[in-house]
């Protein structure tokens, strides 16, 4: 091996290792995005639980205090 191919080999390598590390931080962001979603997906579920359940009391509330009101003038 000579030496213009050692040093196209050393080119190759080089830029081969530099889009490795570009994929490993490509693939760390992406896991830390997934981590972020994942969190906030969880977070919704519960807003959601907790809207779901007012609106269940209140559909069975709101009617009897309606009745007792209207009732009672």
């Amino acid at each position: 091996m000579d030496n213009k191919e050692f040093v196209k080999l050393c080119s190759r390598l080089t830029r081969i290792e530099e889009r490795i590390v570009s994929l490993f931080k490509i693939c760390n962001r992406i896991e830390t995005a997934q981590d972020r979603y994942s969190e906030q997906m969880e977070k919704n579920k519960t807003d959601l639980t907790v809207i779901k359940t007012w609106g269940a009391v209140a559909v069975f509330v709101v009617p009897i205090i309606m009745s007792l009101i209207i009732g009672r003038i």
